[in-house]
């Protein structure tokens, strides 16, 4: 396997498809005599490191210092993300799981902020390094000092690693030992990709600057298609698109638009409408277990929705898909880190936008910031679209802001020409006006 070295950053954002960087980040500053560790999450202050202990607690790892977990600002536990750490993952968490692991200090280069190594024993100190880096803030120092030095954020896969590299792929130096910053690759379940497979795609993008991911792709033997998935009603079936004969995601079954004053959810397949009244048209940032990011509904104090009437028969037996929306179901203005945004308070409410063409009254439902003064910027405008297969193979799609009736595709021309855009949860159709499809996605790679 040969050395091949990439650009990932603003800039060129389709290598972002090959591996899926942490979005959790861990680091600490020493001011006036205070310790605070920042993250995605908030900050909390510590009053040394020598008492600070990492825990294993119901499947999480909560930080401790001297026997009482740390809390942010919203009372939750300071809890450490399995993504950011480095290499020795699996021996730190199999180590977490028998005893507490304490913490070591390390300089950052050219920042005044410090790295956070996780100790398993005096020769493996080094292996237990936490990301330090905020991948999802082009004002990062951190990043903006490798920009800098570098022109732009370099990774270089050299065999089995992964590192932050130079434009020529030499490792780049981020703390001040002269250690370099090592991403870990692991493939798990939902992987779809080798680390080989990513190299070869790699090749093939660098070969020539015409080359598309979903070219590059092809080059490597992987193929995106669209396919007819499970029947889910009378002469309706289940739109997929899937790689090398795995679905990898779906086409979403939920429209929302809004009428009469009220948000109204639709279920294209069943039929089935649920409305949400017009206190509730906040939205607020909640976490899964997974370290997955939604939205739900909440009123301008951030009680949510669906908690507030889960004793009224009309709502306690609502599914999940009803109660949480992804940002994959949105049209997006700009792209939005919800981690960023986790609070009890909501980040954006929704409002009356461009009427539906053909509806009686039914108009597009837009999506703005919440700010101190009111209405901030549109962040974007939920979906209300619907795209099946009928048992003839042919595909169907509307997208109910611009047109009243479906459109029909031929299967044979849209397979193989399914290609990847600059979101994970977008597709568009080749030859076809580069129709775009959002999609409910699994893990791409």
């Amino acid at each position: 396997m040969g050395q091949y070295t990439f650009r990932i950053d603003d800039k060129d954002p389709l290598y972002k498809k090959l591996i899926k960087l942490p979005t959790a980040y861990y680091r600490l500053e020493h001011n006036d005599n205070k310790h605070t560790i920042h993250s995605q999450l908030g900050t909390v202050e510590i009053e040394n490191t020598h008492d600070v202990k990492l825990k294993w607690e119901n499947n999480k790892i909560v930080l401790y210092e001297r026997g009482s977990a740390l809390k942010l600002q919203n009372g939750e536990d300071f809890i450490i993300e399995q993504e950011a750490i480095g290499e020795s993952r699996d021996d730190i968490i199999n180590k977490l799981r028998t005893k507490p692991i304490g913490i070591l200090l390390y300089d950052i280069k050219d920042t005044p902020y410090f790295g956070i190594q996780l100790y398993i024993s005096g020769q493996n100190a080094e292996n237990g390094m936490l990301n330090f880096i905020n991948f999802n803030d082009e004002n990062d120092p951190v990043l903006q000092n490798i920009k800098k030095e570098t022109g732009g954020l370099y990774f270089t896969i050299e065999g089995d690693d992964i590192y932050i590299s130079d434009a020529k792929g030499n490792c780049l130096p981020v703390c001040k030992d002269g250690s370099c910053y090592k991403y870990q690759y692991t493939k798990n379940e939902h992987d779809i990709l080798e680390i080989s497979e990513i190299s070869t795609i790699i090749e093939n993008l660098t070969k020539t600057e015409q080359c598309s991911v979903s070219e590059a792709i092809t080059k490597a033997g992987q193929d995106f298609t669209l396919q007819k998935g499970e029947e889910l009603s009378d002469n309706v079936y289940e739109a997929n698109i899937v790689l090398n004969d795995k679905p990898i995601a779906t086409l979403p079954k939920i429209g929302y638009y809004m009428l009469n004053d009220q948000l109204v959810m639709r279920n294209h397949v069943t039929q089935e409408k649920v409305v949400i009244p017009r206190d509730f048209h906040y939205l607020k940032v909640v976490k899964f277990d997974n370290s997955v990011y939604k939205l739900t509904f909440c009123n301008f104090l951030g009680n949510e929705f669906f908690e507030y009437q889960k004793y009224d028969p009309q709502y306690s037996n609502i599914s999940d898909e009803y109660k949480f929306i992804s940002l994959s179901y949105m049209k997006k203005e700009y792209n939005q880190n919800l981690g960023e945004l986790l609070s009890c308070r909501p980040s954006f409410f929704i409002t009356e936008g461009t009427a539906e063409p053909g509806s009686l009254g039914s108009h597009q439902a837009a999506v703005f910031e919440v700010t101190s003064s009111g209405k901030g910027r549109k962040m974007a405008t939920l979906i209300d679209e619907f795209g099946y297969f009928d048992k003839d193979g042919k595909f169907k799609y509307r997208d109910y802001h611009e047109k009243v009736e479906c459109s029909v595709y031929d299967l044979s021309s849209i397979e193989k020409k399914c290609t990847i855009t600059d979101a994970n949860s977008e597709f568009y159709l080749t030859g076809h006006n580069n129709l775009i499809l959002h999609t409910t996605p699994q893990e791409l790679f």
